[in-house]
């Protein structure tokens, strides 16, 4: 059998067969790790699984009986320990994932937020933590010197010298459901939450299969029509943000009929998402909600007929910290103390 024929019947088995067999393959996973973490007295997870199914192939295969069929489930489940790791959903100019410190070094406490800087770092010592989450990256490519003359060398330094471990979580955490895009749309009350493609939100074995750029986004309906003045009232408050703070890009504030301007859908990406307009469009949004906008991207939306709404990158993301720090409570165990940062501002307004 040729290598190509034994991927091609990989990936027939995977996701298909086994699939709708047996669903989901992350989930399956994740389910038989809690059943061998609790069992063994420790813990496990779904990439542990398909590496120790990989073992008992290369096991069977060793006997010399059915191989072709082993080195079949062995690509399989190969493909499958990828797809559950969390940086298989990272876009390729993200660095997502484990960046700093031992995975051997014990953890008692961590610390979440959006953003590594000085003063996390400071408050991570303070507080006793052994490991700090982010959203952004702590690096996003090479660094060719390590030294006090640049803020990022001297952050690393610091971080070696208190042994912290970083874990940073950026485009998959836009994605995967419960991430920031859901907390978003939660955010503004919208219901039958789709992708920018229309779609359900997949597991993350879907995303990983189809690299959509429209999963990083969300839309939805609004439950009945509202003003600008109630969506900015429901931004300024479910993030904590000030009014005054959110910019609205929108050529009339009136309907064609010259009542108030109402909306009925919403598109959204936190962070910068203004270039998923087109998509937005596409699905009939009349709003879209997003930070960071630009000059030329305003003058899109109008084109497009949408109104276009800039809550800030920090203040679409801003709840990174808590919303993290609630999913990592719920996983780990008690011994293990998570704490959201209290200094993890916005730099154009600090104090």
């Amino acid at each position: 059998m040729f290598r190509k024929q034994i991927l091609e019947n990989a990936i027939r088995t995977v996701c298909q067969d086994r699939r709708d067999k047996y669903g989901q393959i992350e989930d399956n996973f994740g389910l038989i790790a809690d059943l061998w973490s609790s069992y063994l007295g420790a813990s496990v997870t779904a990439v542990d699984v398909a590496m120790m199914m990989g073992m008992l192939k290369m096991a069977r295969i060793k006997t010399g009986k059915y191989t072709q069929d082993n080195f079949v489930d062995l690509a399989g489940y190969a493909a499958c320990g990828a797809e559950c790791t969390p940086e298989a959903l990272q876009e390729t100019w993200d660095n997502s994932g484990f960046l700093a410190g031992s995975r051997k070094h014990p953890v008692t406490k961590v610390l979440t937020c959006l953003d590594l800087d000085f003063s996390v770092l400071k408050e991570a010592e303070r507080l006793g933590c052994e490991m700090i989450v982010t959203h952004h990256p702590l690096l996003f490519s090479g660094i060719k010197k390590l030294t006090d003359e640049d803020p990022a060398g001297r952050l690393i330094r610091q971080l070696v010298q208190h042994d912290i471990a970083v874990y940073s979580c950026h485009t998959p955490f836009d994605k995967t459901k419960g991430g920031n895009n859901d907390v978003l749309a939660g955010v503004l009350k919208l219901s039958n939450v789709r992708n920018l493609a229309g779609e359900k939100v997949g597991s993350p074995e879907d995303m990983v299969m189809r690299k959509e750029e429209a999963d990083i986004g969300r839309c939805g309906e609004f439950r009945r029509p509202i003003s600008v003045e109630e969506l900015v009232e429901r931004l300024s408050e479910g993030l904590g943000i000030r009014p005054e703070s959110i910019r609205i890009a929108t050529g009339d504030r009136e309907g064609a009929d010259g009542s108030e301007l109402r909306f009925h859908k919403a598109g959204l990406c936190t962070g910068a998402g203004a270039d998923l307009l087109p998509m937005a469009q596409k699905l009939g949004c009349d709003v879209f909600v997003t930070g960071d906008v630009k000059y030329h991207e305003a003058q899109e939306a109008a084109a497009y007929g949408i109104c276009l709404i800039d809550a800030g990158h920090y203040g679409t993301e801003k709840l990174f910290g808590k919303t993290m720090q609630s999913m990592l409570t719920s996983m780990l165990p008690a011994r293990v103390e998570v704490l959201a940062s209290g200094v993890d501002l916005d730099p154009f307004q600090l104090g």
